[in-house]
Formats: C-alpha cells, sequence, structure tokens
C-alpha cells in the first residue's frame, strides 16, 4: 500500500512537473455587470520600472466605459498576451476616446477603477474609440512584457481612454477608466522563504476540513486539501507544484479519485483532473491566506497551524 501511495505522489509530481515549461497563465474580473447592445469588432495584433497611472478626473457612471466579464493573461520569455469577454459604452450620448489595455503588477489589490501604482509589464495595441450603446467582444491582444523586481504580485488588467486633459500626470495621456484584478498573486524570483511551513493548516472556526503541506528542502510545497463538496460528501485536492519565492506559492489544483481502500487494488479508478488553482501567502510562521480558484469559484481563507 505504501509503494502504491508513492506511485500516485510521483505521478501527480510529473504532472506538475510539465507545469514549469509552459507560460505563467491566470485569469480574473467580474461576472456581475449588463451588456450594452450594439457590438464593434475587436482586431487582434500579434524588467518594468515603477511607476503610476491615474483615473480620468471627471470620470461619472454617465460615461458608462467599462470591462465585463474575466480576461486571461499569458507572461513568457517577454511575450504578453491577453483576452478579455467584453468593453462596453454604456452611454447614450458618448462617444469614447482611443482605448489602450495594459498589464500591471501591484504588491496589494487595487479598488476597481482606481489609479494604480506598481510595474507595467505589458502594453498592448489601440482599440479604436466607441460611439454611444457598443462594445467589444472577445478581445485579444498580444505583445511584449517586461518583469518586476523579485516578488509576489497582483496582475491589474487597466482599460485606458485617451484624455489628456483628464489626466495630466499621465504622460502617454491614457486615463484610467476600468480596472481587472488576477484572482491569485503570481511571483518572479527566488527569495528564500522565512519558514519552513510543513505542517496541518487550518481555519480554526470552520472546524472539519484542512490543508497539509510539506515543505520540502527544495522550497516546493505539495499540499492535500481535504475539504466537502455541496453535498457534504468528502473531497480531496492537491496541488502537487506549489514553488515558494519568499513566502508566497501558486501552483495547479487537482482533483483525485483512487481505488477503495478495503478491495484489491484498481489502477483504473485513479484519476488526476486539474480543476483550478491554489495561492498560499505566508505572514509569519503560523499565518497564512490559502486563495483557490475552483471551477470558477473563487474564495479566499485565513490558515493558521493547527495545534497539537
Amino acid at each position: 500500500m505504501r509503494t502504491r501511495f508513492l506511485h500516485r505522489l510521483l505521478a501527480l509530481v510529473c504532472l506538475a512537473s510539465l507545469t514549469t515549461a509552459a507560460a505563467m497563465v491566470g485569469g480574473g474580473g467580474d461576472t456581475g455587470v449588463q451588456p450594452a447592445e450594439k457590438q464593434l469588432n475587436a482586431p487582434g495584433q500579434p524588467a518594468a520600472q515603477e511607476q503610476s497611472i491615474a483615473p480620468m478626473t471627471d470620470k461619472t457612471l454617465a460615461n458608462g466605459l467599462y470591462m465585463q466579464g474575466q480576461f486571461t493573461y499569458s507572461l513568457q520569455g517577454g511575450a504578453a498576451s491577453i483576452t478579455l469577454d467584453r468593453i462596453n459604452n454604456d452611454s447614450f450620448t458618448r462617444t469614447t476616446g482611443t482605448l489602450q489595455l495594459s498589464v500591471w503588477a501591484t504588491s496589494y489589490q487595487p479598488v476597481r477603477g482606481d489609479g494604480i501604482t506598481g510595474y507595467r509589464l505589458a502594453t498592448f495595441s489601440t482599440l479604436t474609440a466607441m460611439a454611444p450603446r457598443t462594445f467589444y467582444t472577445n478581445v485579444s491582444r498580444s505583445g511584449s512584457s517586461a518583469r518586476p523586481p523579485d516578488g509576489s504580485y497582483w496582475l491589474v488588467l487597466v482599460l485606458g481612454e485617451f484624455n489628456p486633459a483628464a489626466c495630466p500626470n499621465n504622460p502617454d495621456g491614457y486615463c484610467v477608466t476600468d480596472t481587472f484584478t488576477s484572482f491569485t498573486q503570481v511571483s518572479w524570483g527566488n527569495a528564500q522563504p522565512t519558514f519552513n511551513y510543513s505542517d496541518l493548516w487550518w481555519t480554526s472556526t470552520e472546524s472539519g476540513w484542512g490543508i497539509s503541506l510539506l515543505h520540502h528542502p527544495s522550497n516546493v510545497i505539495f499540499g492535500a486539501w481535504f475539504t466537502y463538496d455541496d453535498s457534504g460528501n468528502p473531497k480531496w485536492y492537491v496541488v502537487p507544484y506549489c514553488p515558494l519565492v519568499a513566502d508566497y506559492c501558486f501552483g495547479t489544483l487537482y482533483e483525485t479519485t483512487g481505488s477503495p481502500f478495503a478491495q484489491a487494488f484498481n489502477p483504473n479508478a485513479v484519476t488526476v483532473t486539474p480543476v483550478g488553482t491554489l495561492s498560499l501567502n505566508f505572514s509569519s510562521f503560523g499565518n497564512g491566506l490559502m486563495t483557490y480558484n475552483v471551477r470558477g469559484v473563487t474564495s479566499t481563507k485565513r490558515i493558521t497551524r493547527q495545534p497539537f
């Protein structure tokens, strides 16, 4: 039985190792906004310095310019690409200025639509002005990317509108009109963690579930999350490859099934299905945040070491 268990772990680690060669990918957004009426075509196109970008000084709800849905990003080898569900102009009277999307890295989660202070990683080709009551859909952009200093960051998709008079401190003349923040943080570099985080972790006010973490000397965390599904049935997830940069890690989350313990082992019953992502952000020896995205459901839990 021990051999079978080790074989399962090795299989999961092999699956996880494939992610190291892939792009840094993820997403974010908001699904709670209603669309506008008329569609426009959105044409595609095939070590950053800290800076700030301000919102429009005359921004009001009447402007009606905002992003909708979710976005995805990919950053790898100096290349960047993004997709975005929609950009809406709900105004009945106002034609926008030229629009531009950019991706920023911030050490904090900015309030939607506020100005940004952080590192601009990528700026994409512009979109033409939008007439009243129109929208872009399935927006896709690609270009080159920079990287921030080593550390962990939130990635922010910024929708900017060209209006130099409304944000005179922005050198390119584009003002923030809306922002979407990534579901999880991402990390650059190889800064060492402060502590070893191997232990059983839980939320003390939510007895019944927890996550077991193995912090390997290579500074990769293997996590086994035991919880329950919507029907109250036991559910297992694993994050087999969560590499730590300083005190933060991010990895792919897998749902697992296996052969019943009391029966002869059936290898066909073993399944490993990617279902989302999980990140761990530790603030001290015994405290951290666990953020997960499972099949589109995102939440953050404060976790502590479970005492014995």
